[in-house]
């Protein structure tokens, strides 16, 4: 079904009976006792059919779960939140425009990030790297500071390294003149993941993150204009990256890959 709503041939699924499933799927995604996969199954299902129904008939609904989860919530209801948000903040962020809303999504983003199972912590964080996109959500909520924290802990792991280097990218390449400023935060962390040994993962998302942060493709200006600014044997390690590999990375081959990830 998740495939079905969320491919072309969603949008033949008339409104009445899309609204019925939607109704049905967010039933399903608050029943406690459901399995994990579930729960993951219907977020993604709801998700594919909010791309294709007016914002009337799908934010009632979303409203009613795009909100902070319980502590003693399961932790397959908060990864179904986090998948819900990631792929509603990817199609239709408008959809959460709204300032109450804005609010409540905080605060849901926020519980992910603490909860104490990283596989929550991780789709909380796919949904911040979503909420890149809306500048109005990424604005009220100090998130760097945090993403740097877990890309230089040695006890994060692969898939949350990842996870947060993808959340810069997207901020990188949604805000990129808010980005500028930022990048005696972003830099260093990212440099240190591309000699990463014990992820491969990490070090390629790495890649893909410096040549937004830095505009390789866009403001050559920017790297020369940061290279001034750190010690020389950084620059010329940094310079020679850039000239070797970042250059020769396409910026759009990833597009796809941002909201498939979700």
């Amino acid at each position: 079904l998740a495939r079905v709503v969320g491919s072309s041939a969603g949008k033949a699924i008339s409104e009445k009976v899309a609204g019925t499933l939607l109704t049905v799927l967010v039933d399903a995604m608050e029943v406690e006792e459901a399995p994990e996969e579930i729960k993951k199954a219907a977020a993604l299902s709801v998700r594919g059919l909010a791309k294709n129904l007016p914002s009337s008939t799908t934010l009632p609904l979303l409203s009613k779960l795009l909100v902070p989860v319980a502590p003693s919530a399961s932790a397959g209801i908060k990864i179904g939140r986090g998948i819900l948000l990631s792929g509603v903040l990817a199609s239709n962020p408008d959809l959460v425009s709204e300032a109450s809303l804005q609010k409540n999504v905080i605060g849901l983003v926020q519980g992910l990030l603490n909860d104490d199972k990283s596989v929550v912590r991780a789709s909380g964080l796919q949904a911040l790297a979503q909420m890149m996109r809306c500048p109005s959500l990424s604005n009220s909520i100090d998130f760097l500071p945090r993403l740097v924290n877990i890309l230089n802990d040695p006890a994060s792991s692969s898939e949350m390294k990842v996870a947060a280097i993808n959340a810069v990218k997207l901020y990188a390449k949604s805000q990129p003149q808010a980005c500028q400023n930022k990048l005696d935060l972003i830099v260093p962390p990212l440099m240190e993941r591309l000699r990463d040994r014990q992820s491969m993962a990490a070090k390629l998302a790495a890649e893909r993150a410096l040549m937004h942060v830095l505009q390789i493709h866009t403001n050559a200006e920017l790297l020369d204009e940061y290279l001034l600014q750190i010690d020389s044997t950084a620059a010329r390690s940094l310079a020679d990256y850039a000239k070797r590999v970042l250059a020769k990375l396409s910026p759009s081959s990833d597009d796809e890959l941002d909201i498939e990830q979700t």
